[in-house]
């Protein structure tokens, strides 16, 4: 089936806005029971001046039923890049969601204000250095700090609030086979197995068997035949995307002819440092070659 490629970032946009669709992935992924999720923030971002270049993110307020009933409000910061070079990005706009407060009623009249605990989702068009799996997830342990051990403890409000789980998803580590639920879901983002002639389109062969992949692949190809404006964005996305790597190469070259300008200049002065060095030791053997002369003379 020919569906768009929803690693460009107007077709994630697309694809999350579906509600159902954005329950299903983060519920797969997260492997939390999502009972409802509202959109909180969904923008592209710009962080080029000189390409006006504009990166996808979206945050979700959600409601969560835990293992023991309960029902939890947290928020779902998913951020999308397909370039390394945006940390500070992704620092920056966590920030402002650790800004963000929740007015919670404690008695008849009464409220306060309260932070919401937070779980940040990164989809990643390039390969983390020293991570090779397509999915790490980086869970909060606690642990005793006097022995090491963890501890068999019922969260705690403090810590919820003040740190946050972390999943990375290294789109270009997907692998060919699949076998998890996860797996099949993010199965559909492959590019190396479903790439055609048209980066905009993938020819999907993969397993549609569980109903939320199904639903994941319908909505993508409907796009083709529904949302001509929805391809020609991406083609305005490969434009934008081809001119912000020449500016990145071009600074990088510049960069590059700075460092060896400055690595010509440093290795320079080290040459006339060498030579006035040779010239000082030979005019102070010289100096005491005329000295021992006058000294024989005398």
């Amino acid at each position: 089936m020919k569906i768009i490629n929803p690693i460009y970032d107007v077709a994630f946009k697309y694809l999350m806005e579906n509600n159902q669709i954005a329950i299903d992935f983060l519920s797969v992924l997260l492997g939390i029971n999502i009972i409802s999720l509202d959109v909180q923030v969904q923008e592209f971002v710009d962080v080029s001046e000189s390409t006006g270049l504009k990166l996808f993110r979206i945050d979700f307020k959600a409601v969560v039923r835990t293992p023991s009933g309960a029902l939890v409000t947290i928020l779902i910061e998913i951020q999308k890049s397909k370039n390394g070079f945006e940390i500070e990005r992704f620092q920056s706009y966590l920030g402002l969601n650790y800004l963000k407060q929740n007015i919670v009623l404690v008695e008849k009249n009464m409220a306060k204000k309260e932070g919401y605990p937070i779980i940040a989702v990164y989809l990643l068009g390039f390969r983390l250095k020293n991570v090779k799996v397509p999915v790490l997830k980086v869970a909060r342990q606690y642990l005793n700090g006097i022995t090491q051990r963890p501890l068999k403890v019922v969260k705690e409000d403090f810590v919820e609030k003040l740190s946050h789980d972390l999943y990375a998803i290294q789109i270009p580590r997907l692998k060919m086979n699949v076998r998890t639920d996860l797996e099949k879901m993010l199965d559909v983002f492959n590019h190396k197995k479903y790439k055609t002639s048209d980066s905009r389109v993938f020819d999907y062969t993969g397993d549609t068997s569980d109903p939320r992949v199904a639903r994941i692949v319908k909505h993508l190809g409907r796009a083709l035949i529904d949302n001509d404006n929805l391809l020609h964005s991406m083609l305005v996305e490969d434009e934008i995307e081809a001119h912000f790597e020449r500016d990145r190469l071009a600074k990088q070259l510049l960069e590059q002819r700075a460092e060896e300008a400055l690595q010509a200049k440093k290795e320079a002065l080290e040459q006339k440092e060498d030579a006035l060095r040779t010239a000082d030791e030979w005019k102070a053997k010289f100096e005491a070659l005329e000295k021992a002369v006058q000294d024989k003379k005398a």
